[in-house]
Parts: C-alpha cells; structure tokens; sequence
C-alpha cells in the first residue's frame, strides 16, 4: 500500500510539474508576446520532476547494489552529455538553433569594415550587444530592457550611435525569415518612419562538418538623423 501510495504521489506531482510548465508557455505567451523560452527557465519544473522520479525509483531498489549502479549511470550519463556537446559544434541538423555557432566574430569585422569599430550599438537582444561588446572591445553596445536606474554615460559622448536588429539565418539560396521581434518594435517607439535606409550585414556561419553552411542577416540603420535619437534612447536604457 505505501509502495502504491508513493508511486501515486510521484506521478500526480509530474503531472503538476507538466501542467504548471504548460500554463507558464500559454501564459507567457497570451499575456506577454513570449513566443521562445530559453533552457534555463525549465531548471525548477526540471528538479521538481528530478525528486518525483527519486521517490518512484526509491521504493525499487536494493540499497547494496544502489550506489554502485548510480554511479555507473550518472558516469555513463555524463559521457553522453560530453560528446553531444562536443557534436553540437560540428553538427548541425536543419532544425536545430544551433545559437553556439552564431557567427558573432564575423559580424563584428562587418562593422570594422565600414568604420564602425568604435560606435554605439543600441538593440533589442542582449546577446546581440553581449557578443559586440566582447568582439569590439572600443564600440559600446547597450541592449534596450525594462530597467529601473539608467545605464552609465557613454565615455565618449560624441561618438557616432547606431540602431542594430535582427540575426535570423537561413540555409542559402533561401532568404531568411522576417526579424523576431519586428524592427518596427524599436523603431516606432522612437518616432523612425521605418528601416527603408537600413544596411544588411549578411555573415555565413563557419561551415560545419555535417549540415548545410547557415547565413545569417543582421541590419543596422545610421546617420546624422538616426543619432541623436539613438544616443537619446541609449541615456535611459529603455524604450
């Protein structure tokens, strides 16, 4: 009977941990526009399923042989994880994001080609401005976000300031998908009639060992215009 009761335990709270993980997607979707959860936002439906698991296995096993196996599971288990990591940066199947082999050290010889090594990049994505940051060490590169004190002043005020979006890849010839989110999320806020003058920056990612070679389409919009609103923008932090 306690067998029976800790296996029915178990199972209600994976079903709860599915149930509230499915409510967090259609939620974050219906209320705030979130089409895409990152990895690390499952983590605590993930331990919660982790100690209902633990408690089914449990009842189950003979504690002699236990740690032994456990061992030799977690080891195995380990491995596996090593060399699909390991493959990820080799392999890229059609379907996958693959968003460890964006081409960030490419992009940012684009800019440095046209003179822009050492400008403001404003943009909507913090892994956009993350990874300009580290690969343009004399650029500064500010994503936009709800936050509460501004951000430090420009160092160098008078440098020029410019607007970056996009980073959707596509398999060529195939052109890529529209921007997530819409330029026009950026650039309607700051009264810009719309990215007509915008630059594309076309990257092709390092071809892999299996899959086909990606590209990705990133595009920036500058000028005298373009810069006072952008260094505005880019002194709050926020839209």
């Amino acid at each position: 009977m306690a067998i029976r009761l800790a296996s029915l335990t178990g199972l209600v709270t994976l079903a709860l941990m599915a149930a509230l993980l499915l409510s967090a997607f259609a939620t974050g979707g219906a209320l705030f526009g979130i089409s895409r959860f990152a990895i690390h936002y499952l983590f605590p439906f993930s331990l919660f399923a982790a100690l209902a698991l633990a408690g089914l296995v449990a009842q189950r096993v003979e504690e002699q042989r236990f740690p032994k196996r456990l061992a030799i599971t977690s080891l195995a288990v380990a491995l596996v994880i090593f060399f699909v990591k390991l493959a990820s940066f080799f392999v890229v199947p059609g379907g996958s994001e693959a968003t460890n082999l964006l081409p960030y050290a490419r992009l940012a010889d684009e800019p440095t080609r046209r003179g822009l090594g050492n400008v403001q990049f404003v943009t909507l994505s913090p892994r956009d401005a993350g990874n300009l940051a580290i690969y343009l060490p004399e650029a500064r590169a500010l994503s936009l976000s709800a936050r509460i004190e501004p951000p430090p002043a420009d160092p160098v005020p008078d440098r020029p300031c410019v607007l970056l979006w996009g980073g959707e890849n596509s398999v060529p010839p195939v052109e890529p998908p529209e921007p997530k989110p819409s330029p026009a999320k950026l650039l309607k806020p700051l009264g810009v009639a719309g990215s007509a003058g915008a630059e594309e920056v076309a990257v092709d990612w390092p071809k892999p060992l299996i899959g086909a070679q990606r590209r990705s389409v990133w595009h920036l919009l500058r000028g005298d215009d373009i810069d006072t609103i952008c260094r505005r923008v880019a002194a709050k932090g926020m839209l």
